[in-house]
């Protein structure tokens, strides 16, 4: 893994979007240390250089992201949904895409892990961040404007509409930095 994995997840908790690392030492806990404090993750990136990162994504992050295994799902997305604005996306080449759009704590709560309408698509609740890279080598990259460019878009309210909800009011709360403690090597 590169900078370019931290460098990406600076500019993103600098945009305030909570990012958080992945790798080994992590576990598959690290969701929950999400934050938005660059010298918090100046500290992870000290600790582990080479981890990979990944935004948070949920309503009260402000950020959902639509992910599909191959580009050409979004294809059927769009039929369900209509045409999606012009926004983030990652991708890596074997085609695995994520597209990314803005919401609003007002914007109904949109359910994460979860199929779209039958299709090879998903909601997700976290996304690599640009760089990184997955368990099969291959790295995550900016498909398109990246957030430097483009100002992250929003799906319409017809939109949001169609996608499936949480039923309980499940919050996200972005990690401070006194909350936290970088994990501890037992050799």
């Amino acid at each position: 893994m590169s900078d370019t994995a931290y460098e990406n997840a600076k500019l993103l908790a600098q945009l305030g979007y909570p990012v958080f690392p992945t790798g080994a030492i992590w576990g598959h806990e690290s969701r929950s240390i999400a934050t938005t404090e660059t010298e918090m993750l100046a500290s992870i990136h000290k600790i582990d250089p080479g981890c990979g990162w990944r935004i948070r994504c949920s309503r009260d992050d402000g950020i959902i992201c639509l992910g599909t295994r191959r580009k050409c799902d979004f294809e059927s997305i769009v039929r369900e949904i209509g045409p999606l604005p012009h926004t983030w996306a990652i991708a890596r080449a074997s085609g695995t895409l994520h597209r990314l759009f803005a919401v609003g704590v007002d914007d109904p709560d949109v359910r994460q892990s979860v199929p779209l309408f039958g299709l090879k698509a998903w909601l997700k609740n976290s996304v690599p961040v640009p760089g990184s890279v997955d368990r099969s080598g291959e790295i995550y990259e900016w498909q398109g404007a990246t957030p430097d460019q483009l100002a992250l878009a929003r799906l319409t309210d017809e939109q949001l509409a169609l996608l499936p909800k949480n039923g309980g009011g499940v919050t996200s709360e972005v990690t401070r930095h006194w909350e936290w403690s970088p994990p501890t090597a037992s050799y």
